[in-house]
């Protein structure tokens, strides 16, 4: 099944592009500092709820994940996170 990409992220010094997979329920943290050859550096551990949306702090230290995306599929995919 592929994958349903909810929130993209490039961080401050436009180096990595994040990216929030919703279906899969991961993170994924790709090298851009050469635009034409991206490669997969980073990618985090399945997230309960499946990531929605991210925010990278300022110094680029952390990456905060919210995971709720709307609430019929929540229930449907994700029902024991709902209760």
């Amino acid at each position: 099944m592929p994958g349903f990409i909810t929130d993209i992220l490039i961080s401050l010094d436009d180096r990595f592009l994040y990216l929030s997979n919703w279906i899969h329920g991961d993170l994924r943290q790709y090298d851009i500092s050469d635009p034409w050859r991206p490669r997969l550096v980073g990618q985090g551990k399945r997230v309960q709820g499946g990531p929605q949306m991210i925010q990278l702090s300022l110094d680029g230290t952390r990456l905060y994940v919210t995971t709720s995306f709307y609430t019929p599929w929540d229930k449907q995919f994700y029902p024991d996170l709902v209760r």
